[in-house]
């Protein structure tokens, strides 16, 4: 069994999105943050992060680079695969002794 050499809360990391599609505006860059700590409850949570380049058009920086982000939690991934499983209500759901 390894052990930890370092904290990862608070941490995260991108990397090149092999997965873009032609014609699509997928993010360059992908990635996650791990152990991200609330500053007002002290939850710990991890979350998705995605990465576009774009060139900054006005001012003084005009021509240079820079990273927009999208992040999303991870738990609302997990959130979504229970709902779509099917939700139907069994018959059995139906079949209780409620006089009405």
């Amino acid at each position: 069994m390894t052990t930890k050499k370092h904290d990862d809360t608070n941490t995260g990391v991108l990397f090149k999105n092999n997965r873009r599609r032609e014609g699509k505006r997928d993010p360059k860059l992908v990635g996650g943050l791990n152990q991200i700590v609330c500053p007002h409850c002290g939850e710990k949570s991890d979350y998705w992060a995605n990465g576009w380049v774009n060139k900054i058009e006005r001012g003084d920086r005009a021509g240079e680079n820079l990273i927009s982000l999208s992040i999303r939690p991870k738990q609302e991934d997990k959130a979504e695969d229970k709902s779509n499983e099917t939700s139907t209500p069994r018959q059995e759901d139906f079949d209780d002794d409620i006089p009405f």
